[in-house]
């Protein structure tokens, strides 16, 4: 309800996809389920509100925060950290170009970081089958960005340095297979 009331404050675009208690999974816990297909559980005392970004509506972005935040800090990522903020950008793999695969798109993450002269640190990992990567950048920004690529889609999650969120939030990430419109 809370969520109904803070989205009809919102001038924005409309948010039909809000989290929905699952009841099923532990003490207050939700599951947030994304129009590309995939869901993710949401912590105790957390919600999550997506749009499309884009005039394409291709870019979902999912910003998952404690209950109470102010939507306004979710445009600074130096403020994620502070405040336990996440966004979850997911894009289609099918580029013009073809698909986009997770060594093209970890060698552009790296080139990108590099430009940036960034101090960063990388690992990878899987995420529920996905193949994915961490990186964790120290200079000149304290950030934490994960880069999965799923069956059709592509997931960047990006949330603060030191967020024990981040890694609740990322392991739950998985592919549902099914989609609203995409």
């Amino acid at each position: 309800m809370a969520l109904s009331l803070l989205m009809g404050r919102n001038p924005a675009a409309p948010v039909p996809a809000p989290a929905a208690p699952s009841g099923t999974e532990g003490e207050d816990a939700a599951l947030f389920h994304g129009r590309y297909g995939f869901i993710v559980k949401l912590p105790p005392g957390y919600q999550a509100r997506s749009s499309f970004t884009d005039a394409e509506k291709t870019l979902e972005v999912v910003y998952i925060y404690r209950q109470g935040t102010d939507p306004q800090h979710f445009i600074h990522d130096g403020l994620y950290e502070h405040l336990g903020i996440l966004r979850l950008e997911v894009l289609p793999r099918r580029v013009p170009q073809g698909f986009v695969g997770m060594d093209a798109l970890k060698a552009f993450i790296l080139r990108q970081l590099a430009a940036e002269k960034s101090l960063f640190e990388q690992r990878a990992t899987m995420v529920n089958g996905m193949p994915a990567f961490i990186v964790k950048v120290s200079k000149p920004f304290q950030i934490r960005r994960a880069y999965a690529v799923g069956e059709k889609v592509r997931y960047t999650l990006v949330g603060g340095l030191e967020n024990p969120v981040f890694d609740q939030v990322l392991e739950t990430l998985a592919e549902t297979g099914s989609t609203d419109s995409h």
